[in-house]
Order: structure tokens, then sequence, then C-alpha cells
């Protein structure tokens, strides 16, 4: 099943300008797209993914993260048709009511447990126009890799500990995360520095996963390892459904 996802979600920041206007065919530019964790702990604006189980003192946990890997399918661009006449290359579809969208083919492998998370992962560069954007939308999917047995099969795999007990968790399940820009302008992608950072609120993903009821999670077979997910031997596979609210408040787009 696919989950969408929207409104606000933990993201943000793009370095650029506004421009008047946009009336040229050679206004497409490449642009780079990179992710970036940050640490803050400040809480991110509501969204639509179902509520969080609440935490009971009980059940409160300590999570530490090790791995946390997401395969980005696809990334989408949805913008105003910068001019009469654009058609874009040929991924990109206008519609007759000025919409357009361009479609990026992944798959796009991050973690956002790693250092290297800390300064950006680049994603790729991407050849887009200047034109006032709406939304960036990533879908997040099963990954075809056969050589990552961590992240083959899976959308999600989160490896870490709880209160110091090792623990895995993964899902199969489809999701699309639409990130809304906060207001309409023109952006102007030619100019020097407009890049894309997409900005991950690492702190309250932490928060989210500790806030969830892990109480009846168990070592089934006896690995030494809990294990949540859609096809684990530890008997906790109804737990998986619910690790996207992980990403509850946890994206947040703003220019």
């Amino acid at each position: 099943m696919m989950k969408r996802i929207t409104s606000f979600l933990c993201l943000s920041a793009m370095a650029v300008l506004l421009f008047p206007s946009c009336d040229k065919e050679d206004d497409m530019a490449n642009i780079q797209v990179s992710i970036k964790v940050v640490q803050s702990s400040e809480k991110a604006v509501p969204n639509d993914i179902p509520p969080l189980p609440e935490a009971k003192s009980a059940t409160a946990k300590s999570f530490v993260l090790d791995k946390f890997l997401i395969n980005i399918k696809e990334i989408e661009f949805e913008f105003e048709k910068p001019y009469p006449g654009f058609t874009g290359p040929p991924n990109c579809e206008c519609e007759k009511d000025g919409e357009c969208e361009i479609e990026f083919e992944g798959p796009f492998l991050i973690d956002i447990a790693s250092p290297e998370a800390l300064t950006g992962l680049l994603l790729g560069s991407f050849p887009l126009p200047s034109a006032v954007y709406e939304e960036i939308e990533l879908d997040i999917g099963p990954s075809r890799d056969r050589n990552n047995r961590l992240i083959a099969g899976r959308s999600i795999f989160i490896s870490g500990t709880i209160d110091g007990k090792p623990i895995e968790l993964w899902t199969n399940s489809k999701a699309e995360l639409e990130i809304e820009f906060p207001r309409k302008r023109a952006v102007d992608l030619t100019q020097p520095n407009a890049d894309m950072w997409i900005k991950i609120n690492l702190r309250k993903i932490i928060s989210n996963l500790e806030a969830m009821d892990f109480s009846s999670a168990a070592d089934g077979n006896g690995n030494g390892i809990i294990e949540i997910g859609h096809d684990d031997q530890d008997g906790n596979n109804a737990l998986s459904t619910a690790l996207f609210n992980s990403f509850r408040g946890c994206f947040e787009l703003d220019d």
C-alpha cells in the first residue's frame, strides 16, 4: 500500500533568488540536490501522518541509531509553466492548466545516520527550469539491489540499540513524501549557488522512534537482535507498519 505523506514534512532550505520573469529556453540549469541532517530539537509543524501511539513511562526508550537507510526510487519537482510554449525535456509533463512536473528516476540510496549526512549527501545534479515551484516529491519504495542485504527488497532499514539492546527495523511499504514550498514565488535557478538542500531533523526522528511502543517486541529467534520487519523471524511483523511514523514532523521546506 502506498502511503501519501503531504504538507510540510522536517526538510528545508534552498539557495534561490527571486527573478522577475522567465521567457527563455536556456533557463534550464543543472542544480545539485543534496540531503543534510540537522540535530535541531525544534518542534516541526504537524502533518497528516497518523498520530504516534502515546509513549507510556514503562515503554519510553532510549534509541541510538547506527544506520538509517532510505531508498528513494524517484524524485519529482512540481512547478508552474514558466512561459507559454514551454515543454521541457522528455521527462517533463505539463498540463493544460499550466502545472508541470519533472521526474528523475533513481534509485537514490541515503543513510541519514552516516557522518556524511551532517555535511550533505549529494543526490545528483538535475536539469531544472527557473519557475514558480510548488513541491518536491520523494517516492520511497523497495530496493532492487540484491547485493546490499540490508536494503534489498526493503524501502527503509534502521539499525541501532534501544536501551542498549541491538535492534533492526525495516519495511517494504511505499510512501510519497510531498514537501511543499511554504509560499509560491519565482526562483532563478540560473544564478550562482542556486543548489537545493533537503534538511532532515534527525533529533525529531529519534524522538519519534523513542515514542513508539516497542513493549511487545521480542527476540523471537534468540539471535540477540530485536528484529521488526514485514518478514522478520521474531514475530514482530505488525510493528513494522508504523515505521513511517518516524518521519512525522521531520521534513519541512524553507526557501
